[in-house]
């Protein structure tokens, strides 16, 4: 579960940063606001690749995955600078729900472009749900102030698409269903995917706490799965 505990925390931090970008550009230009926020989240990065020791995987990456993480790099700094733009010229209350649809995209590009379709018709059902509190928000705001000038909404909607494109270009997928352990019968067939791996094995313990009786050296495929 350690997927959603990060989740819940990016939910958090994403909320924060929110209120934080709002009264930040106040009184500055959003593209310099983007620049400076880049330069904060570039340091970060690069302090926890060194934390954590990764910085050695970098050669093992592939062509293919490195042109889809540059392709989302794009999008992500396209989202951004509509994002702060939005946020320069809109009500908080009304940018952030637009910006946030990008998870209505982003499933629906899933099912298609990943074939994302296990429990789909309630992944449909939820989906048509956001959308629609997402639309009653921003609808319910943009009544109480016809007269505003709505040239924030352009920018909060590039920035929910470029947000969208940015995390189906992420870190790559298997391009097939993963089955990590299937039983056939006569033989058991371990799968593992990890395209920055430089090695993988398969390790068989009689019980917990002995030592392993069996190692394999898994081969890895082009589509970055060890089997």
């Amino acid at each position: 579960m350690i997927w959603l505990a990060a989740a819940v925390l990016s939910a958090f931090f994403a909320g924060l940063t929110s209120i934080l970008a709002k009264c930040g550009i106040k009184k500055t230009d959003s593209d310099l606001a983007t620049a400076l926020r880049t330069i904060v989240v570039l340091i970060f990065s690069w302090i926890m690749v060194f934390i954590v020791g990764s910085v050695h995987t970098i050669s093992a990456i592939e062509p293919k995955a490195l042109l889809f993480l540059i392709l989302s790099g794009l999008a992500t700094g396209a989202s951004w600078m509509c994002y702060f733009k939005a946020l320069s010229v809109g009500d908080i209350n009304k940018v952030v729900p637009i910006d946030k649809s990008s998870t209505v995209l982003t499933v629906l590009l899933a099912i298609i472009c990943f074939g994302e379709t296990g429990n789909l018709a309630m992944k449909l059902v939820a989906t048509a749900i956001l959308a629609v509190g997402i639309f009653l928000m921003v609808e319910k705001k943009q009544t109480a102030a016809k007269q505003e000038s709505r040239s924030w909404m352009v920018y909060a909607v590039l920035a929910a698409v470029m947000a969208s494109c940015a995390s189906q270009g992420g870190y790559p997928v298997p391009e097939a269903t993963l089955e990590e352990c299937v039983y056939n019968g006569n033989s058991t067939d371990f799968t593992v995917w990890s395209p920055a791996a430089e090695a993988a094995q398969l390790r068989l313990y009689k019980a917990a706490g002995d030592a392993a009786y069996m190692t394999v050296n898994m081969k890895k495929s082009k589509d970055g799965l060890w089997k």
